[in-house]
């Protein structure tokens, strides 16, 4: 069965995040559009120019969970308020794809897979759709077009909507790395310097996230044999500042957004 036409995710939005003006109608990669029950409840959905372009149920349903996620990874990026506040206050969450247009009542799409049927990392864009060019003026915007195109946006993106626990901090912390050194050493040093991260704090993220002996089940490594009694603790907090101020360092030197 093939679903054509215009489609909406309906996505839970938490209090703490914000609502911005740039919706569909400038036709954006990633938009999130208002609409109001009849008892005046705020029901928030997203839409995209990509998801209107797949008919087939489970290519909807995992071209929906990529966008989405592009969407919780800039969410995080560029809303990130405090470091103790974490990702849930900038997650939303997959509710349920929705055609509201169709035949002038709303229609729930049936989509129903288990998450191990998702290929998570495959691009959710469609190379033939064309966006309005006021919507890259958009900061946010910009770097989800970015995104349709370069691979390293895209994955930054897509680690980013895993949260900024121990792991995923390091996982992001070896993609800017990398990232960095492919176009060259000096360009990585640059990037920490801009982020005003200094080798002895950036050795001690590292150390701290891999010591089981220092954060328990939360570090990237098991029990083995270590010595911690020479070892700078950072806490989660100092840990997500010093990442985040890499990956925006990152994306400032490479591509100018700031």
């Amino acid at each position: 069965m093939k679903i054509k036409g215009i489609k909406f995710i309906e996505i839970s939005y938490p209090t703490t995040a914000l609502i911005h003006s740039q919706s569909n109608k400038i036709n954006a990669d990633i938009n999130v559009e208002v609409q109001y029950d009849q008892n005046d409840v705020a029901n928030y959905f997203l839409t995209s120019p990509h998801l209107n372009m797949v008919e087939e149920p489970l290519e909807i349903w995992e071209t929906a969970i990529s966008l989405l996620k592009i969407y919780n990874g800039s969410n995080l990026l560029f809303y990130e308020k405090s470091p103790n506040e974490g990702q849930d206050n900038y997650s939303s969450l997959l509710q349920e794809v929705k055609d509201i247009y169709s035949d002038k009542n709303e229609r729930i799409i049936p989509i129903k897979v288990k998450n191990w049927d998702i290929e998570y990392s495959k691009t959710p864009f469609n190379k033939n759709v064309i966006i309005n060019p006021i919507a890259a003026n958009f900061t946010r915007n910009y770097l989800i077009r970015l995104s349709t195109t370069e691979i390293d946006v895209f994955n930054l993106l897509l680690l980013l909507s895993n949260g900024l626990d121990w792991v995923s901090l390091y996982c992001l912390r070896d993609t800017v790395s990398y990232y960095s050194r492919e176009i060259s050493c000096a360009f990585f040093k640059d990037v920490r310097k801009d982020a005003r991260v200094t080798d002895k704090k950036y050795s001690a993220f590292g150390n701290t996230a891999d010591s089981f002996g220092l954060i328990g089940l939360s570090a990237r490594h098991g029990i083995k044999k270590e010595s911690t009694n020479k070892i700078e603790i950072l806490t989660l907090a100092e840990s997500r500042s010093i990442i985040l101020k890499l990956i925006k360092s990152y994306l400032k030197l490479k591509y100018q957004i700031s």
